[in-house]
């Protein structure tokens, strides 16, 4: 078993980045291979079974079955800024409890996409340990806090606590001034030293968010503090003392009694009964072993991977044939027309393995050639038996890229169509996820799904506001989920690229209702062909992330750059299909004029002038002095403003 561990806030020593640590050690005991990733390139290069998303800040953005790690209250899904997409991208969801399964299936209702969710309750735990050889020989009380709130939830309870038993705190030195006589230091997050100060101090306390007891979700605390054979005094009772008994000491925030006399009263209890508290410690932490430690709750994670394969399309169908009934009905065909030839061969022949390598079974292609016969030779001979058929269309470069395209429509004979220029890419699930929607009784004519912008030229990278933060390492995140759920028709030509050519497969039916002519378009030919088809039937939607789209910011040869041609070729458009889509007028007047470059000095005022950015900037600044030299900060200041 192969998983990727994704660091959700590489440049913040935050709990998610504690939980990868602990992680990769609980998949290292169980013999497995484990990778951290910061990156989607990071996932890329470890090529996994799967991918653990540790924080809903993180879509799916590669081809991996990814699985959404839903241990925290539901409030808190929509925190950031994309969040709640994110989590319909995943494949596959590990709940915290009974409140976060219902929170995730109301989210999907009106998607129609029927989530999958694990069958058992998955909790932000920590290895396996021993339990200590020798109990610290005067026990303290433990406390680890970050203090995001500066203390306005908890209000006087630590100053009455440091006042009534001995107590250890740790955390950012600057949120603990007020208890400087009980702060110990900040803990490393590696994994392995919270639990060592836990062990010395022998009693831990760990209490909850009210939204953590409204959704019935225990902490990472409750976990580590048993993982460490520490007496736990928490105030998660209702899922104590279902598992743990009388073995984990309990305290209550309501029912009258003061709640900090009551976590006194029972470090007092602990201090003055070493022997029975031993006991306690010794109980709750064989329990935790049993059945909370990381190695017990991730032995599931095959059996959840393999359900994703099925789930999400990625296992081939299987055609059972039983004695006497009918032969079982083949998948229908989709024909794919590819327009090859003007660029480098290595394009094509990662478009066509994307095709070659698809779950459907049946899946064709018509080769639209536009380069020269020995590159053609090539291709056929190497992919001639890939494909249920492959014909070759032949046909010029003229710059008119809709000559290209309807010569390959013209050829297609299968039921179902895409398309897919050489430069794009299908992950291998893509076909399997839309046929389902195409075919049965209640099937569309035309389904499509997201899909992720993918950064090809070196040096340019999908900013994330998660990714700054004082470590200070540069982030070169190549990718993001950025064409995502249904677009209205009016929306389709206001400029911006909503629906890429390739996330789409309909019916060959809806060509053929009506006959449909070459609109002689230089670009956007695309965006015609979507536009008239979505108009003849309603496209539906799959609500996963399952081709990318190769953008090369340098090179600059992605078609729709053409100068001259793309507001041409959009007001043509709209003089087309205003009576379909509500546009009235010329879209060129609408558009904003394109931002001129800037120079270094103006780049470099603007980004210190904006106050807001400024600390991101800094750090972003210095980090790619390191990677690219003043050179790679001077070109990245001349684009500050411009984008």
């Amino acid at each position: 078993m192969r998983v990727v561990v994704h660091d959700c806030f590489p440049n913040h020593e935050t709990a998610e980045k504690e939980l990868v640590h602990r992680f990769l050690k609980a998949f290292n005991n169980m013999g497995w291979e484990v990778a951290r990733a910061g990156t989607s390139a990071d996932v890329m290069a470890f090529r996994p079974d799967c991918v653990l998303a540790t924080h809903y800040t993180t879509p799916k953005a590669t081809e991996f079955p990814t699985i959404g790690m839903m241990t925290n209250p539901p409030e808190y899904f929509d925190l950031f800024p994309g969040s709640l997409t994110n989590l319909l991208s995943y494949d596959a969801f590990l709940p915290g409890s009974p409140a976060v399964i219902r929170h995730i299936e109301d989210l999907h209702f009106s998607t129609g996409k029927e989530p999958l969710i694990d069958d058992s309750f998955f909790y932000l735990s920590s290895p396996r340990t021993a339990f200590p050889d020798k109990p610290p020989a005067e026990r303290r009380l433990f406390y680890v806090g970050m203090r995001w709130d500066a203390g306005a939830r908890h209000g006087d309870l630590f100053q009455r606590l440091a006042a009534a038993v001995p107590l250890d705190i740790y955390g950012p030195k600057d949120r603990w001034r007020d208890l400087a006589h009980c702060y110990r230091g900040r803990v490393p997050y590696d994994g392995v030293s919270m639990i060592d100060r836990i062990r010395e101090a022998g009693i831990a306390l760990a209490i909850h968010s009210p939204e953590h007891l409204r959704y019935g979700i225990p902490t990472m605390r409750v976990f580590e503090s048993l993982a460490a054979g520490a007496v736990v005094i928490t105030d998660a009772a209702e899922f104590g003392r279902e598992h743990f008994g009388d073995s984990v000491l309990y305290v209550e925030k309501s029912g009258g009694r003061d709640f900090v006399d009551q976590i006194a009263e029972h470090v007092n209890w602990v201090r003055k009964n070493p022997a029975e508290a031993e006991r306690k410690a010794r109980t709750a932490h064989g329990i935790f072993v049993e059945k909370f430690c990381l190695e017990r709750l991730f032995a599931k994670l095959p059996a959840l991977v393999e359900r994703i394969k099925e789930h999400s399309g990625y296992n081939r169908p299987k055609l059972v044939s039983v004695p006497g009934a009918p032969e079982p009905a083949q998948p229908p065909t989709v024909e794919y027309v590819v327009r090859a030839g003007t660029r480098p061969a290595h394009f094509v022949r990662r478009a066509l393995d994307s095709l070659k390598n698809q779950s459907h079974p049946n899946v064709a292609v018509v080769l639209v050639w536009l380069g020269d016969e020995a590159d053609l030779d090539a291709v056929t001979r190497e992919y001639r038996h890939a494909f249920l058929s492959l014909k070759v269309v032949r046909a010029k470069a003229t710059g008119i890229r809709s000559e290209a395209l309807w010569a390959g429509l013209g050829a297609l004979t299968a039921p179902f169509f895409g398309v897919l220029d050489d430069d794009d890419y299908l992950h291998p699930n893509h076909v399997a996820t839309l046929v389902p929607l195409l075919t049965g009784p209640r099937a569309a004519k035309m389904a499509r799904s997201g899909g992720v912008r993918v950064q090809e030229d070196a040096g340019h990278y999908e900013d994330q506001s998660h990714f700054h933060g004082p470590l200070g390492d540069f982030c070169s995140e190549n990718r993001t989920l950025a064409y995502w759920g249904p677009v209205p028709d009016a929306q389709l030509l206001d400029g911006n690229k909503y629906v890429l050519s390739h996330s789409w497969v309909a019916a060959r039916e809806l060509l053929t209702q009506a006959p449909l002519r070459d609109p002689h378009l230089p670009v956007n030919e695309d965006l015609f062909l979507y536009a008239v088809l979505s108009g003849r039937s309603p496209c539906a939607f799959s609500w996963r992330g399952t081709v990318e789209w190769n953008w090369r910011s340098a090179t600059r040869d992605n078609a729709c750059l053409s100068d001259g041609n793309f507001l041409e070729s959009v007001d043509r458009l709209r003089l087309r299909l205003t009576y379909a889509t509500g546009w009235i007028g010329r879209l060129s007047t609408l558009l904003a004029p394109k931002k001129p470059p800037v120079s270094a000095a103006t780049g470099l005022w603007r980004a210190v002038t904006q106050v807001g950015r400024l600390r991101g900037r800094v750090e972003r600044g210095l980090a790619i002095v390191k990677k690219d030299g003043i050179k790679g900060l001077y070109r990245r200041l001349t684009r500050v403003g411009t984008h």
